[in-house]
């Protein structure tokens, strides 16, 4: 599955890690720095999926996925929240998925992979139930 991807994180080293491997799958890949810079690329390219930092040096990840999902434009897409800040399984606000830092690159890449299929899956769905309500 090709899909458009936003890594949203102002840890270069971490987005280049993971643009790198994304892009090896096929995905096409943007990404952004900031906050606000994640919310432009968001709202002008409409990704299948965003990968969002909790803690950027502009914004709360929180306050962003509040920004994303009151959009009619971005309400839909799925986000997966990443953070250090956050202990494992404890809830955080917004987003569709959670994993701490650090983590396996791997387990990172299944959980993209997961979260697309199922993003994927119910947007199938719904084309389905209007097609019926034709």
């Amino acid at each position: 599955m090709h899909a458009k991807i936003l890594v949203v994180d102002d840890e270069s080293d971490m987005v280049d890690l993971v643009a790198y491997n994304l892009r090896r799958r096929g995905h096409l890949v943007f990404t952004a720095a900031t906050g606000q810079e994640g919310i432009a690329c968001a709202r002008q390219e409409h990704p299948d999926l965003i990968i969002l930092d909790v803690t950027l040096s502009d914004m709360d990840g929180g306050a962003i996925c509040e920004l994303l999902q009151k959009s009619e434009n971005t309400g839909t897409i799925p986000v997966l929240m990443l953070s250090n800040m956050v202990a494992e399984g404890v809830p955080y606000r917004g987003g569709d998925g959670f994993l701490r830092k650090p983590y396996k690159l791997q387990i990172l890449l299944d959980q993209i992979e997961e979260m697309l299929s199922a993003h994927t899956s119910r947007e199938n769905l719904q084309r389905v139930r209007m097609m019926a309500m034709m």
